[in-house]
């Protein structure tokens, strides 16, 4: 389910820079790690619930374990809807199923912030899923910025985007969070 969600995302993302490009607009070079970032992003989430079932054996950590996997549950769902939506504005591409994209996009990342509000996880695992959140929910923010690009209301106006850090920077990020 996790990669069926990368490529569509990856295949959303080749689709709207061939569209970039066929309309007159060079696409920017970063949608390409865009495309690359994803997968890396969806291995992180993934990795919070491995995280969490190192708890199994640990009463005292079952409470809290389970929490954080409601969350997580939570922001996996969220990114279906996501990836639903992409492939609707790829079937019929308008503003408003562009600002449900945003919409998802804003909801998965809240969902993702809710996981840093659980208290109680031994300090050493607190700090990696908060890097993971933290690494993820930046990336998610880049691709917030890029949104605007597409929609018809800002074309031809200079939009200020935030390119995301490179797909291999990111997936170093990610590491180092896990092996800290």
């Amino acid at each position: 389910m996790k990669n069926r969600f990368v490529l569509n995302l990856g295949l959303a993302f080749l689709a709207l820079s061939a569209c970039m490009v066929l309309a007159g607009c060079a696409a920017p070079t970063f949608l390409t790690d865009l495309e690359e970032i994803i997968p890396v992003a969806s291995a992180a989430v993934g990795s919070i619930l491995t995280i969490i079932g190192t708890f199994s054996g640990q009463p005292e950590l079952t409470i809290v374990g389970s929490a954080i996997n409601a969350v997580a549950s939570k922001a996996e769902a969220d990114l279906k809807t996501v990836s639903t939506l992409i492939n609707e504005y790829k079937a019929n591409p308008s503003d408003t199923v562009l600002q449900n994209v945003e919409n998802a996009i804003n909801t998965a990342i809240g969902s993702l912030s809710a996981i840093l509000q659980v208290n109680g996880l031994p300090a050493q695992q607190a700090q990696q899923i908060t890097a993971i959140v933290t690494a993820v929910n930046q990336q998610m923010q880049a691709l917030l910025t890029i949104l605007p690009v597409f929609n018809s209301q800002t074309a031809g106006q200079q939009i200020a985007v935030t390119k995301p850090i490179s797909a291999s920077d990111f997936k170093a990020k990610v590491n180092a969070a896990l092996s800290a």
